[in-house]
């Protein structure tokens, strides 16, 4: 017999060949399959059904196994999370069909261990069988719920046979928090079209947390530490009992990376996780704008712009506007403004979403929802019917066109030829199609495309971007494009683009800002330029620190009405802020990455001469990695002395690089860095004290901290950087515990106190000035040291001076003058007569603090004059200006007035702020009583601009109260009234007992006055 020839494969055959064939290359992955094929996920799983297809149906679809297996390191625990929530059925004992094999990674024997801290969010999910008494098998269900966590970026880290928790961030993408929810809605979505096909379903019920994680690196292998996993773990489980069904509880702490894009419900009672919130989906822009704390500043040429292309795309003139600028600039904010300002025509946005696995046309298909009305819940044959509908009131012939729309929408198409086409085919039909929608949608009327976030977008949604712009140039059509500034296009030699880059807010600009969002009050004015120079001037950073602020109890009130009741020591980074720049990090390829986390434990100055001798990489690797930190704009390079030196841009940006090593990695480096540094500057130590203290203190090399941090302190204090000086100070008595208990590390410890005195006393914290002079007395005392056993008392007389407690202020003031005496110690004496004097003044008794005074500013005469004493501000002038406030009491006017002349020449010839405010403070309050209201006004003014020039806001309510009453009685009744009323609010909330008489008292003037005024 003859050969017969086997017969040619049906079309069928074929479709379900190349079907069956791309399943095994995927390792029967839906999502890759159906990005491969250029079909939806559903078609795929409805090819599946049809041509009964199952994983491991053939043998060309067994899973081949390694000739040898790898080494896995600590594999997810199976029943980890067996056990349903409390009340919720058990599940079902009978072994479950094989899920999707959890991706694991070989770790080689000799791989080290990398540890960092990172923003994490977790999710877990719990699926039960509501009502139902044959308990069902979930593993389904499961495998689609790990397909969503893949999809959007996660990573599945338990599972069991009622459900899986799942971590996000783990791999560096951004927007962690975000992804999580997306799964979470992804899911719940799911399960609702799960219930539409079988009842009873599945019910889930879901948990999000976040928090910031030690996590383990080995190659590339990311695990969260166990210890920390498993009390996570806990609160998820807490979380899920709490959840009602088919819905998703939010944790406290998870909720301010949520706030801004999704919209919550009222929290519900957690148990031991506190109050959550449900998840009810993702806001529009309307409702997300409608609660930013700020308003739109600054942006005005920006808005003209788009208006201008907006005028010539409307005239048939398309155009593409490009709005480039890093996370937080507001590049969104910007469109909306634009949009909101009166734009006719048909508007169509989409955003792109980071996704761990991308989804072809995911940004596309969201834009032709829009389009076509498509709302969730809509049926296959409700999508049909809109789409249908909409095309063929359009340009019927574009009904031609239904099938590209349909499988977009994963609606099967029910056409054979669609279904036969291959994959570059269909393709190239649905470019084709979507750009005749759009232009046949510009005809009708003007049209605005918004795609945002351009640098997430999927290759085939870039691909169409760039086929659409080549339409535009006859069409009325302006599209708006938002992308980082790392995105490449192809647009940039096109006459119909434009770029516009959105950068942080400057100047007059970034003022206004933070005035609609502090206020005006004065207690806030020295924190405006902190804020900015803290973050560059972004919006959202902005923002969300001062939330911060608000949350930790630095400010109160509302927005736009704020008051800062405690000193800003440090400006901790948001956790949202945190996220962002720690996502961006951490995208950098590994060399860079590790140079940035080195350059920022140096700080933000970086020498590179000391980043070379402590990097451990070859000089090549850390110039490449140099060059690349610098083109991704996280250093800047400058050249100085002929000596390279970078930094950072952003001071966040340090902090957050920083604040991801593990303490005891941080703390190595610290000390390498000391002793580079001491090798590469050994004859400019005192020009880089502060560095040298703070690596010493932070790599525990306690002697050298003492010293440099002891010099720190005091170089500081010479500049009246006094909350500087008290930090330097402090740091160097914990560092002296550290070190033999000997006498002269007591005598350092006592002077390292008084160091404190003098720094903490202009910032007004004398309760913890009292306290570190109360540990130095027990330490004079016990060392029998009286000459600074008479320092530490004089001291104390005037911390309790502050204090309002008059009498023991005098009884230590007699003490100090009794050891200056015995020890014949002219600068205690000093002190201890001032002290004594001010004391004296309170308790009313203004003779004999004109006596006793007197008599010291007599003392101080000549070369004295100019002699500190050891104390913060100058004696020749803080005894005159004290004498001025007594003989003023007394009527001894001239007497006053000569001596205002002279302490405000010594203090001129000082340039010392301090020492000038106390001259011209007293010359203010001592010529308002003789009734010279101009010069008295005069004075205070000048001692105003002195303590907001110093930032030394200790001095508002001395110089404020008089300048009030002074503003009042000239006249000024409104504007002198706030000021006393902010003067008699600061003292309180500062608890400066001593000045609160001065400023009621000066308040009752002021509001009798002002009734006058109104009579």
């Amino acid at each position: 017999a003859g050969h017969v020839a086997p017969p040619l494969p049906s079309h069928k055959d074929a479709v379900r060949d190349h079907l069956e064939a791309t399943l095994e290359q995927t390792n029967w992955n839906i999502s890759h399959t159906a990005a491969q094929l250029g079909v939806s996920r559903n078609t795929v799983r409805a090819r599946i059904e049809r041509f009964g297809l199952v994983p491991g149906g053939s043998g060309s679809l067994t899973p081949r196994r390694p000739a040898k297996p790898p080494v896995l390191v600590q594999p997810p625990a199976a029943n980890a999370i067996d056990e349903p929530a409390p009340g919720l059925p058990p599940a079902e004992t009978a072994a479950p069909r094989p899920l999707p094999t959890l991706p694991q990674t070989a770790v080689s024997s000799n791989a080290a261990i990398h540890w960092e801290r990172r923003w994490i969010t977790l999710l877990r999910v719990s699926l039960t069988v509501e009502n139902d008494d044959d308990v069902r098998d979930v593993t389904k269900p499961l495998e689609v719920i790990a397909d969503k966590v893949q999809v959007f970026g996660g990573r599945v880290t338990e599972l069991g046979r009622t459900g899986l928790e799942a971590a996000f961030g783990l791999d560096p993408l951004e927007d962690a928090a975000q992804r999580a929810a997306f799964a979470a809605l992804a899911v719940q979505r799911a399960g609702v079209r799960a219930r539409e096909q079988l009842s009873p379903a599945p019910v889930s019920r879901i948990a999000l947390h976040a928090d910031s994680y030690l996590v383990g690196r080995i190659g590339t292998w990311v695990q969260i530490d166990q210890e920390a996993k498993h009390a996570a773990s806990a609160l998820l489980a807490t979380l899920v009992a709490a959840a009602p069904p088919d819905s998703t509880l939010v944790s406290r702490t998870l909720l301010p990376f949520l706030r801004r894009r999704f919209d919550f419900d009222r929290p519900l009672p957690a148990g031991l996780a506190g109050e959550a919130h449900r998840l009810l989906g993702r806001a529009d822009r309307p409702a997300v704008f409608d609660r930013q704390m700020s308003s739109f500043v600054g942006r005005d040429s920006e808005i003209e712009l788009l208006k201008n292309r907006w005028d010539l795309a409307s005239q048939g003139l398309g155009q593409v506007v490009g709005i480039v600028g890093d996370p937080g600039v507001g590049k969104s904010r910007l469109i909306w403004e634009f949009l909101r300002g009166g734009t006719r025509g048909l508007v169509l946005e989409t955003a792109s979403i980071a996704l761990g696995r991308p989804t072809p046309y995911l940004a596309i298909i969201e834009m032709l929802r829009m389009c076509f009305g498509v709302e969730t819940g809509d049926t296959d044959a409700a999508i049909r019917n809109k789409v249908t509908q909409h095309l063929t009131d359009l340009d019927p012939s574009l009904v031609v066109s239904l099938p590209a729309f349909l499988s977009l929408l994963d609606v099967p198409t029910e056409d054979s030829a669609w279904d036969g086409l291959d994959p570059t085919r269909r393709r190239r039909q649905t470019f084709d199609a979507i750009k005749r929608l759009m232009l046949r949608e510009s005809a009708r009327q003007p049209l605005v495309l918004v795609f945002e976030d351009a640098h997430w977008a999927d290759s085939e949604t870039k691909a169409l971007l760039e086929s659409v712009a080549d339409s535009l140039p006859v069409a009325r059509v302006l599209m708006l494009v938002t992308f980082r500034p790392e995105y490449e296009h192809g647009w940039g030699n096109r006459n119909f683009y434009t770029q516009v880059r959105v950068d942080p807010l400057r100047g007059e600009g970034a003022q206004r800002f933070l005035r609609d969002l502090l206020g005006d009050h004065p207690s806030v004015d020295s924190l405006r330029a902190r804020l900015i120079e803290w973050t560059g001037g972004n919006p959202f950073f902005l923002e969300e620190t001062v939330w911060r602020l608000v949350e930790t109890g630095v400010l109160e009130g509302e927005r736009g009405a704020h008051r800062m009741v405690r000193p800003v020591t440090s400006i901790s980074v948001p956790k949202t802020v945190h996220e962002v720049l720690a996502s961006r990090m951490a995208r950098l390829p590994a060399p860079a990455y590790d140079v940035l986390h080195l350059a920022a434990v140096l700080g933000r100055r970086v020498p590179h001469e000391v980043l070379a001798a402590v990097s451990t990489t070859s000089a090549e690797v850390l110039s490449q990695g140099l060059e690349l930190l610098q083109t991704r704009e996280f250093l800047s390079a400058v050249d100085v002395a002929e000596e390279r030196e970078y930094f950072f841009r952003h001071a966040l940006t340090q902090e957050v690089a920083y604040a991801s090593l593990p303490e005891d990695q941080r703390r190595v480096l610290h000390a390498q860095i000391l002793h580079a540094t001491e090798r590469a500057y050994p004859d400019r130590l005192d020009d880089r004290v502060a560095e040298l203290a703070h690596h010493a203190f932070e790599g525990q090399q306690w002697e050298k901290a003492v010293g440099y941090l002891h010099s720190a302190g005091t170089r500081a204090l010479a500049r009246s950087a006094n909350t500087e000086a008290a930090g330097c100070f402090e740091q160097a008595l914990v560092a002296l515990l550290h070190l033999p208990d000997r006498r002269e590390n007591k005598e350092l410890a006592i002077d390292l106190c008084f160091g404190l005195r003098n720094a903490l006393t202009p910032l007004g914290q004398a309760e913890r000035t009292l306290e570190h002079l109360r540990e130095a007395e027990k330490l004079a005392r016990l060392l029998g040291d009286e000459r600074r056993l008479g320092r530490v008392l004089s001291f104390t007389a005037n911390c309790l001076y502050i204090m309002a407690d008059y009498e023991g202020a005098i009884e230590a003031s007699e003490q100090a003058r009794q050891h200056a005496k015995s020890l014949e110690d002219f600068p205690l004496s000093v002190a201890a007569g001032m002290y004594l004097g001010r004391a004296s003044a309170g308790l009313g008794d203004y003779g004999r603090a004109a006596d006793v005074l007197r008599e010291i500013a007599e003392s101080l005469s000549g070369e004295r004059t100019s002699d500190y004493l050891g104390l913060p501000v100058l004696p020749a002038v803080f005894a005159r200006s004290h004498l001025i406030l007594a003989l003023a009491e007394l009527g001894e006017f001239d007497e006053a007035e000569r001596l205002i002349k002279e302490a405000i020449a010594i203090a001129e010839r000082t340039r010392h702020p301090e020492t000038l405010l106390w001259a011209h403070v007293s010359a203010g309050p001592a010529r308002l009583v003789r009734g010279h209201l101009g010069p008295a006004t005069a004075a205070l003014e000048h001692a105003q601009g002195l303590y907001r020039a110093a930032d030394i806001p200790v001095y508002f309510p001395l110089v404020s109260s008089p300048l009030g009453l002074a503003y009042a009685m000239g006249g000024r009744v409104p504007e002198g009234l706030a000021l006393v009323e902010q003067a008699v609010e600061r003292t309180e909330s500062r608890r400066q007992a001593a000045l609160l008489p001065w400023t009621l008292l000066r308040l009752g003037e002021v509001r009798l006055l002002a009734d006058q005024a109104s009579a």
